[in-house]
């Protein structure tokens, strides 16, 4: 749909000749993203407040 809207041009103003290597590499390039997101480290969150999650709502504050 988004080239029948911009007459089957690429971004660079060609005519786009051959979708299907175009689809593939939007694939590989997909495929590698997610690789790095799952590759990619998670910053630990340290509670500056250091809150419990257990709670004893009997005891008085």
């Amino acid at each position: 749909m988004h080239y029948d809207q911009n007459d089957w041009l690429a971004s660079n103003g060609e005519e786009i000749k051959d979708w299907e290597a175009i689809a593939k590499h939007w694939m590989l390039n997909s495929k590698k993203a997610d690789e790095r997101k799952k590759r990619s480290t998670k910053r630990s969150f340290d509670d500056p407040l250091k809150v419990s999650n257990s709670k004893n709502y009997g005891e008085p504050l």
